[in-house]
């Protein structure tokens, strides 16, 4: 039987969906009538397309979902039958149905893993792009371990953060990375030369405190035309060569990787009128907000918009290209497949995600 996580109505509202995804392993909703009969299918992809037009997360999920969804009659199934399916229509899962349309099972061609060290690169495009990691910071939200330890290299279940980040772009195939550094630099540089490596990394050392984006301009006769760029202590679990593919359909000279982030108000807010005439009361209501990853696709053509004489982070770029009408974009990943452990709270959360 389907379970019930993946079983929705068309009168969910988008935020609902997003959380229904992040909670089940295989990443696709049912959508069925109240027979239980087949309506259609939702993936995070068809969340993507609704958000990228700007379209609240309160509203349903109606107009998005894949109304014409590929099915196959449980009289008719056979494991090689529904894996050929999958492959032959590049669909993440097939409803099984009875004779009546009605919802037997799903089958999900290949399940997920949730464990960053044992995802494949043998379901993932090759991707031929470097990354760029920032780990000049002095890591002060990790205090005081960070007083003794560059925060890259701060362990996490068993190895350093940054080996993570590494670790997970390598099941894309890639083996060019550059490591921008300050704080404790000679520390960072000891370790990674200390290392048996199947990948190149080289350094860039800011004469200063540059910030998030202005190390990055010291690199620019070794980049290419687009490269990703990654905070030192975070992990987007999502699929880069989609993000590649959406990045030059819309020919972005950035895309920004934005998490919605889901957060329980601890208070009631109160609704009011002029002259403070309380209307209404709504106990801890949730907030749900895109963020800023810290992880970016971006066009080589921004370097020349980077300062370097003073401090210089990736929101001040990404404001300078919103004032020249620059084009910029989101791609959006669920709450679960951003994995924060730069600060503590984050760090401890993030020891469940990665193990």
């Amino acid at each position: 039987m389907v379970p019930l996580e993946n079983i929705t109505k068309t009168t969910a509202s988008i935020k609902s969906a997003l959380k229904q995804l992040d909670k089940c392993s295989e990443k696709i909703l049912i959508i069925v009538d109240k027979d239980i009969k087949l309506l259609g299918t939702l993936t995070d992809g068809d969340i993507r397309r609704a958000l990228l037009k700007n379209t609240p997360l309160t509203h349903s999920i109606d107009e998005f979902y894949n109304k014409n969804p590929i099915s196959l009659e449980e009289s008719k199934f056979s494991i090689e039958t529904a894996q050929k399916i999958c492959i032959e229509h590049e669909i993440l899962g097939l409803p099984i149905v009875d004779k009546n349309n009605i919802i037997a099972d799903l089958f999900y061609y290949q399940t997920p893993t949730t464990k960053i060290q044992t995802n494949s690169s043998s379901s993932r495009l090759l991707l031929d792009i470097p990354v760029v990691i920032m780990g000049g910071g002095k890591g002060t939200r990790m205090k005081p371990i960070s007083d003794v330890f560059p925060k890259p290299l701060i362990p996490l279940s068993g190895k350093p953060m940054v080996n993570h980040i590494i670790d997970y772009f390598n099941t894309y195939g890639i083996n060019t990375y550059y490591l921008t550094l300050n704080y404790k630099s000679e520390l960072m540089i000891a370790y990674f030369e200390s290392l048996k490596k199947n990948y190149t990394i080289d350094f860039v050392i800011e004469p200063f405190f540059m910030g998030t984006a202005g190390s990055i301009k010291l690199l620019e006769s070794k980049l290419p035309k687009e490269f990703i760029i990654s905070n030192c202590d975070c992990i987007a679990k999502t699929d880069f060569s989609k993000i590649l593919k959406q990045h030059k359909e819309k020919k972005s000279i950035l895309t920004v990787v934005c998490s919605i982030q889901h957060h329980q108000i601890p208070y009631g807010k109160i609704n009011y009128t002029d002259g403070g005439l309380i209307t209404s009361i709504e106990e801890k209501p949730e907030l749900s907000i895109p963020i800023n990853t810290g992880i970016y696709i971006v066009n080589k053509k921004v370097l020349d918009l980077i300062e370097t004489d003073k401090l210089f982070h990736m929101t001040h770029l990404i404001e300078k290209l919103i004032v020249k009408k620059l084009p910029v974009h989101c791609f959006f990943i669920n709450e679960k497949e951003f994995i924060d452990f730069g600060q503590w709270k984050e760090y401890e959360k993030a020891l469940n995600l990665i193990r």
